[in-house]
């Protein structure tokens, strides 16, 4: 469901994991059966019925067919994903990771720069937290690793972190800038739905089409992709109190959720630096900002608190939400650069604008 958070996706997915392997019987020296599924003969052309064999440079010919068999598909790159694909591996299960993005991470990679933040929290709090509140698993695991082989915090260096941590592991195959666009599914009995039994994902840049058979299907898409494929029941929105006996829910449901944002980094030259907004850019003023004020000294990176949803649908309407969010972030930096409240901005230029709306 939407209403999960980032952690709580994280969490389940990687604890589904642990699960499923023990109900397949798969143990951590399981492994292949062949010893070579991670490698280039994992994958085999099929040709549909009546179809001419064709040289693998054909690419005018379209998409070709590629066929994977595997016990866990996992659907999403990001810390859920990531995290519930290498426990798999890790537990001697065949596993895929399909991820629509060309690196890994969701939300903390180079695409979004949004470190992960989680039983940690940020900001004064203490010795105690400091010390004590840590992340958990594999995600503490790879923040560990990014901490001593990345010193110089390099948002393209944590991707790269991600991915060797997979091109390493044996057990695990990983497919990049791929969709998933159907699944298909045992005919259902009754009352009992079907089961999924396969998935297809494209690569429109190798032109190609992934079928893969599996026996376990974990979206950690974020908006659920996979499930939406597969005809899974869900909801959008807010749960009313009745739902679920929540006191503290909305008397009854809607469809609100939580929005998308853009983020921006800036850069301290040795010059003063112009800026001159787009004519689109939204016009701010100081009375526009008394909820959420601009410190002096935070200019460097922002917002999080810049975000967009309603009157948007955060799916069918994520190209507008990010025009919208163009407008909003680039007229923020006008105020910040020129509204002459933050003269200490004058040396300041953007060096990083975010173009994936991350929610």
């Amino acid at each position: 469901m939407m209403r999960a958070s980032y952690r709580q996706g994280c969490a389940l997915s990687a604890f589904i994991v642990v699960i499923v392997c023990g109900l397949l019987g798969l143990s951590a020296a399981a492994g292949f059966a062949d010893g070579s599924y991670s490698s280039p003969e994992a994958t085999h052309l099929v040709l549909h019925e009546g179809e001419e064999a064709r040289p693998d440079d054909d690419v005018g010919a379209g998409l070709q067919d590629r066929v994977l068999e595997c016990d866990v598909v996992v659907v999403g790159g990001g810390s859920a994903g990531t995290s519930a694909a290498l426990a798999a591996a890790r537990s001697g299960a065949k596993t895929v990771l399909i991820q629509s993005r060309g690196v890994l991470g969701g939300n903390a990679s180079s695409e979004s720069k949004l470190h992960m933040v989680g039983a940690d929290k940020e900001g004064g709090r203490g010795h105690l937290m400091k010390t004590e509140a840590r992340e958990g698993g594999i995600v503490e695991e790879y923040t560990l690793k990014n901490a001593v082989d990345n010193g110089q915090r390099s948002h393209s260096i944590f991707d790269l972190i991600l991915y060797d941590m997979f091109r390493t592991e044996p057990n695990v195959q990983l497919i990049l800038n791929a969709w998933v666009v159907a699944a298909n599914k045992t005919p259902a009995k009754g009352d009992t739905p079907g089961t999924v039994t396969e998935i297809i994902a494209e690569n429109q840049e190798s032109q190609l089409r992934y079928v893969i058979k599996g026996k376990v299907f974990i979206d950690a898409t974020g908006d659920g992709r996979l499930g939406a494929e597969a005809g899974v029941p869900y909801i959008i929105g807010r749960e009313s109190q009745k739902e679920y006996n929540e006191t503290l829910a909305e008397p009854e449901q809607d469809a609100e959720t939580m929005g998308s944002s853009l983020a921006f980094v800036a850069r301290n030259h040795s010059q003063p630096m112009k800026f001159e907004p787009p004519s689109w850019a939204i016009r701010y003023s100081e009375e526009d900002f008394r909820y959420r004020p601009i410190k002096s000294g935070d200019l460097m990176y922002g917002y999080w608190w810049i975000e967009v949803a309603w009157p948007f649908h955060t799916i069918r309407q994520n190209e507008e939400i990010r025009d919208t969010l163009m407008e909003v972030v680039l007229g923020t930096w006008d105020y910040i650069k020129n509204s002459g409240n933050f003269p200490e901005a004058e040396n300041l230029a953007l060096e990083w604008l975010e173009w994936w709306p991350c929610k």
